[in-house]
């Protein structure tokens, strides 16, 4: 038999039978709560112990939820009110269950989610929540912030594109653009509308609809060539609400493409987006490290899913995850409250922090703007989007995580080659330490034996290290950046780091004081052994807290549009 005692109305108060009952559950599972009969003083007792008709109301709730109860009328019209659309009957149960996990305290609904895609896609713990987290921007205007892209970078073979469809299939298609490879022509015939004659048929009018785009989660699973990172560059603009015209080529004939923000990309590569202007505007996130440990990991649950021929589109969760970033997805004008006091004194003391790590301008308008998707995430239980201290920290984790390819404008292979170069300067400096007779200045090392001490190819190697500017200009990754420097060492030509090159291989500040307090990262879901059933907030919470905020919400965009 089902234990109801998980539906019972968490508090609240209701006349039966002529009498009228007050309570608030202590512990439904064990039945203790605090309960008052007919004006008496609220006191603590068992649910044995209180009036058979309150206890049969009570089973009778409970077992109205356990069937499907969550789709009660006065919830799903708050639901639609917030949405701003009719919910199916089939649809009641999932928005239902996603009011649950979104009024929950915490981080409730992104753990639900994360769990979600972790059972078909292994030991991307971080990954997941960045992409999770950062494709609340492709709903969320402000002027003043970097536009949340990620790249999922990783060795080839390591999963990139099935972690990517898990986190797309939790996206309602509303707002979702997935493409496997795109180029700029094809990005601008998705933005031209042909206007028919009603009575002839005919094409009268042809026309770019500049919004193709905005609000969109788009989606790229392969960006290999240079059409690819062109067109990403038509998608990478930072200013949301700039339009910007890209031009493209048909039949030798140039089209403009005129688009509008605001929109997150997400792509997946082997190497990361190897195109200096597109990779500043990209979250670098990384995939499990390629270790036999978790390649294990990886095959044992690649085997249960493939033995039980499981899919993540076929999980009974689905739908109520589903549910629940269309609710977090539901207002376009949001009205963000000033940042907590405290929180942007952490912001604006990790920011320079971030600055003498290495992180460029726009790496720290991205951190901002993970801030606010983290805050926008919590907007239901909290009742308001004020970025509070804890969102601060852990934005803070999810960009530690990822190191170095997050900070930097170079790829996974620039900073093991860089790295590379820095050991074995160390190593020639301890020689000359030992030895100073024997040289003026200590030894730099060599192309080759950067390319020996690395793990990177020769040619990768030689193509960042590339002294001579090629057809347009330009030399290799690291000089152009400034992170490497050419010198002559024992008559040949060598090469070693330059001060921003060693900052860039800085550690990732994991410790900061602001207004007196230390702070450090602080991951984003909960640990692994929390139930998230026991989190759970009643119904009547939820309908309060559903008709407070949207009230609140609404009174707040009145007084933004009568300023």
């Amino acid at each position: 038999m089902t234990d109801l005692s998980y539906y019972y109305p968490e508090r609240g108060e209701a006349d039966i039978n002529g009498g009228h009952y007050k309570w608030d559950f202590i512990s439904r599972s064990v039945g203790l709560l605090l309960y008052s009969a007919n004006g008496e003083q609220p006191k603590n007792a068992h649910l044995s112990e209180t009036h058979a008709d309150f206890k049969d109301y009570l089973e009778n709730r409970a077992q109205e939820r356990a069937n499907g109860g969550y789709g009660e009328p006065e919830i799903i019209k708050s639901i639609e009110q917030v949405l701003g659309h009719k919910i199916e009957d089939h649809q009641r149960e999932a928005y239902g269950n996603a009011c649950q996990y979104l009024h929950a305290e915490g981080s409730v609904f992104l753990t639900f989610c994360s769990r979600l895609v972790f059972d078909y896609h292994a030991l991307d713990r971080s990954l997941t929540q960045t992409a999770l987290l950062s494709m609340t921007r492709a709903r969320y205007s402000m002027p003043s912030s970097a536009l949340l892209h990620l790249d999922c970078t990783g060795s080839s073979g390591a999963g990139k594109n099935d972690l990517v469809s898990r986190v797309a299939a939790l996206i309602p298609s509303d707002y979702l653009e997935l493409f496997s490879t795109v180029s700029p022509t094809a990005l601008q015939y998705r933005t031209i509308e042909r206007v028919r004659d009603n009575r002839t048929g005919k094409i009268v009018d042809v026309r770019t609809n500049k919004d193709t785009y905005k609000g969109q989660i788009i989606i790229i699973t392969e960006v290999a060539d240079a059409a690819g990172h062109s067109a990403l560059k038509a998608l990478a603009e930072t200013e949301e609400q700039a339009e910007y015209t890209h031009m493209a080529t048909v039949n030798g004939v140039a089209i403009d493409m005129t688009i509008t923000g605001p929109r997150c990309v997400i792509t997946t590569s082997v190497e990361g987006v190897n195109d200096a202007q597109v990779k500043r505007r990209f979250i670098h996130g990384s995939v499990s490290e390629d270790t036999l440990e978790n390649k294990e990991k990886k095959l044992e649950l690649i085997e249960t899913l493939l033995k039980g021929h499981k899919d993540i589109r076929d999980d009974p969760r689905l739908p109520i995850a589903q549910a629940g970033i269309d609710l977090i997805f539901s207002t376009q004008a949001v009205v963000f409250e000033e940042v907590e006091d405290d929180a942007w004194a952490l912001i604006q003391e990790l920011n320079a922090l971030f600055l003498e790590a290495g992180y460029g301008l726009t790496s720290i308008k991205q951190f901002f703007s993970l801030c606010e998707c983290i805050a926008l995430w919590k907007r239901f239980n909290r009742g308001y989007t004020r970025v509070e201290v804890e969102d601060v920290q852990e934005a803070w984790y999810l960009l530690a995580t990822f190191e170095r390819e997050t900070i930097t404008k170079t790829s996974r292979q620039g900073i093991e080659t860089l790295r590379a170069i820095k050991r074995l300067c160390a190593e020639y400096d301890e020689l000359y330490e030992l030895n100073p007779q024997i040289e003026h200045e200590p030894t730099r090392p060599t192309r080759r034996e950067v390319v020996k001490e690395s793990e990177v190819s020769q040619a990768h190697v030689y193509r960042l290290l590339q002294s001579k500017p090629n057809e347009s200009g330009q030399c290799g990754e690291l000089i152009e950046l400034g992170y490497v420097r050419d010198v002559e060492s024992n008559g040949q030509l060598a090469v070693e780091l330059t001060a921003l090159g060693q900052t860039v291989l800085g550690e990732v500040p994991n410790h900061a004081i602001a207004n007196m307090e230390e702070h450090e990262p602080k991951e984003p879901i909960l640990p692994d052994d929390v139930d998230l059933e026991d989190r759970l907030p009643s119904l009547d919470t939820i309908l309060t807290i559903l008709t407070d905020s949207h009230a609140i919400e609404k009174n707040e965009q009145n007084k933004g549009s009568s300023i």
